[in-house]
Formats: C-alpha cells, sequence, structure tokens
C-alpha cells in the first residue's frame, strides 16, 4: 500500500522524492492523531452518562 502510494505520488501527479518523504510523514502523522482522538472518545464515552 505503501508503495503503490509512492509510486503515484511520483509517476502521476509528477511530485519528487524529497516531497513524497515529506508528504508520507505528513501521513503518518495524521494517522497516529486520528487513532490517539479515537481512543480518546472511546475512553470518554465511558464516563457519559
Amino acid at each position: 500500500m505503501r508503495l503503490e502510494k509512492i509510486i503515484h505520488f511520483h509517476f502521476d501527479l509528477d511530485i519528487n522524492l524529497e516531497c513524497i518523504e515529506a508528504i508520507i510523514h505528513l501521513l503518518n502523522r495524521t494517522d497516529e492523531m486520528q487513532k490517539k482522538i479515537t481512543w480518546r472518545t472511546n475512553r470518554f464515552k465511558v464516563y457519559e452518562p
């Protein structure tokens, strides 16, 4: 999946490898943040009436 994204960015969107590295880094960070948000949301649901 990751390799497919890199290939798509490079060949289909004509993005250079340095920019692809930055994009992948940001996508990974947003995935991590989304997981934390989901975990906290689920945790707080325990305290809801």
